[in-house]
């Protein structure tokens, strides 16, 4: 008879080595993922003629790389309290003339200011803070959770762009 085979240390080192391999294999997944998405925005940067090519190629992305709802993209200028809506695609848009007025009285203008970005999973639940975004209107246009993150050149805040989801999203580590 072979004892080794029933050696609880054995059987230990070997669900451990099991258990090892496949986390590396849902880390190495991620990475591509996460790589993927990375180099397909390089291609729509980099093959983009204009402007508007350029946001419909992020808009692209985001919808089909990351599943977004929507997007939005502000230029902002802090210091002026002036903000302005460049470019939206997808639910929860806005009217723009709406952007001048309430910008900074929102969450938007706290993200521009503070450059710091700011993670909505549940507009459902989060009721305190997506309040100031327009809760019941976004819920009305089909978006749960929101991503608002800043747009920073030469050190200083000068923009916002807002990506819109469908469902609440759960916002991991990789994603932020």
């Amino acid at each position: 008879m072979v004892r080794w085979c029933c050696d609880p240390r054995l059987v230990r080192r070997a669900q451990d080595a099991a258990t090892d391999a496949r986390l590396r294999a849902e880390d190495a997944a991620v990475a591509a993922r996460y790589s993927a998405v990375l180099a397909r925005t390089a291609r729509v940067l980099a093959d983009a003629k204009s402007r508007d090519a350029v946001y419909t190629g992020i808009a692209d992305v985001l919808q089909h790389e990351l599943h977004a709802a929507g997007i939005a993209l502000y230029e902002a200028t802090p210091p002026l309290e002036q903000a302005r809506l460049e470019y939206q695609w997808g639910a929860g848009s806005i009217s723009p003339s709406r952007v001048a007025s309430t910008f900074y009285k929102s969450l938007l203008g706290d993200v521009v200011r503070d450059a710091t970005p700011m993670f909505i999973e549940d507009l459902v639940e989060d009721t305190l803070r997506s309040r100031s975004l327009g809760r019941d209107e976004l819920l009305d246009a089909g978006v749960h959770a929101v991503a608002l993150l800043p747009l920073v050149f030469d050190g200083q805040p000068r923009g916002l762009l807002s990506v819109r989801y469908a469902d609440a999203h759960r916002f991991d580590e990789e994603e932020r």
